[in-house]
């Protein structure tokens, strides 16, 4: 399996989404540790050059500029030709989701997540449902996470070989991840996103959900994040080497947690 730099802090890897019936491409970007942002932002869109100006709060200001470079890399790497970034536009759809402009390319979608200084990207066709959540790990946040949970998940998560505060992150991100693909945010009853038969591995684990069974999800834990992709249920991620994204998932996340 490959990995490269697009550009220095994003690093970028080809996926498949593979179905009984063909596959799609799928793009995942990730970076960490991003630094300054506004020093130079002669690769926004004029459109988002110009919503930037509408933010206030410099962590704002930070998380959506973050949001918007992982996301380029991603649609960039999707379209797989050399598009300039300033003429890619990522605005707001009407309930808040990221749409794509780019070079008449129509159909492209992209997920976005990020937090603190880590942010990432799935850049995939419109016909496939896709979301992505990056979380940071902290046992500031456990006693919050684990009132999200339901019962069943109480008594599956005591018994999951990680760290508490991994564990509970990681359940987290598989929701904000399908809470992306279902475009509401965690705006409903936290049971109505309720994990279940979770599949452990080496470094996280494979879900479903109680609620949402045409879904499941992929969670993998760095020291310092968590991460999660909502795919749907009858369909199988791998890398441009028909390796199971799993097999790799978390070295590839661990490269772009060390750049930077």
């Amino acid at each position: 399996m490959t990995f490269y730099m697009f550009r220095t802090e994003c690093v970028l890897q080809h996926l498949r989404l593979q179905t009984a019936e063909r596959d799609y491409p799928v793009v995942m970007s990730v970076f960490n540790s991003p630094g300054r942002m506004e020093d130079n932002l002669d690769w926004l869109h004029p459109g988002e050059f110009e919503y930037l100006h509408t933010l206030n709060f410099p962590r704002r200001r930070h998380s959506y500029l973050a949001g918007r470079y992982v996301a380029k890399h991603a649609v960039a790497g999707f379209i797989d030709a050399y598009v300039p970034f300033h003429e890619i536009e990522i605005s707001h759809g009407l309930l808040g989701q990221p749409v794509v402009t780019a070079a008449g390319r129509p159909n492209i979608q992209v997920s976005i997540s990020h937090c603190d200084d880590a942010a990432s990207a799935l850049a995939f066709p419109e016909s496939v449902p896709l979301g992505i959540d990056v979380e940071l790990i902290c046992t500031s946040r456990l006693d919050v996470l684990y009132n999200q949970l339901t019962d069943r998940e109480r008594d599956v998560w005591n018994r999951l070989p990680f760290a508490p505060e991994a564990s509970l992150t990681m359940l987290w991100s598989g929701k904000e991840a399908l809470s992306k693909v279902l475009r509401t945010g965690l705006t409903m009853p936290q049971h109505y996103y309720e994990t279940i038969e979770l599949e452990v591995n080496s470094s996280g684990f494979y879900g479903r959900y109680a609620n949402f069974p045409q879904h499941r999800f992929l969670a993998y834990a760095t020291e310092s994040h968590s991460y999660a992709i909502t795919y749907p249920y009858h369909t199988i991620i791998t890398d441009i080497d028909g390796q199971p994204l799993e097999s790799n998932f978390h070295r590839y996340l661990k490269t772009g947690d060390s750049n930077g």
